[in-house]
């Protein structure tokens, strides 16, 4: 399973930060959550939590921001996101959609057993 960060978009954060008045990569992550919970999950959300139903446009859409990713360290692939960096991110999908939340909140506990065993393995 892949959870890197699109090149693009790492070059976007690094490139932005400073330019668009973000004091770091913590401020420009957030605000990059936040408009994704505002225009993609907050019209969506009610229908299909009344729907009872897996939201697989959004996992995709967290999946294509690198959101797998938060706290892999940006050498093997991931965001490398700070720990209160990332309690931000969940902050703000909360904010959205608390359900989608624990979607993120599993596949990302998943990722870390799975991370934890290959480091384990390489790392002596």
């Amino acid at each position: 399973m892949s959870v890197s960060l699109p090149e693009s978009l790492v070059q976007q954060m690094d490139g932005l930060t400073k330019e668009r008045g973000f004091a770091g990569r913590s401020d420009f992550v957030r605000a990059a959550v936040r408009d994704f919970i505002t225009r993609e999950v907050q019209p969506v959300a009610s229908a299909l939590e009344h729907a009872d139903a897996y939201p697989h446009v959004l996992v995709a859409r967290m999946k294509a921001l690198g959101l797998f990713g938060a706290l892999v360290p940006r050498a093997y692939g991931g965001l490398g996101l700070d720990v209160t960096t990332y309690a931000r991110v969940i902050e703000e999908i909360c904010r959205g959609w608390m359900s989608l939340a624990g979607v993120l909140l599993v596949l990302l506990a998943h990722i870390g057993v799975y991370l934890v065993g290959q480091l384990m393995a390489v790392v002596p």
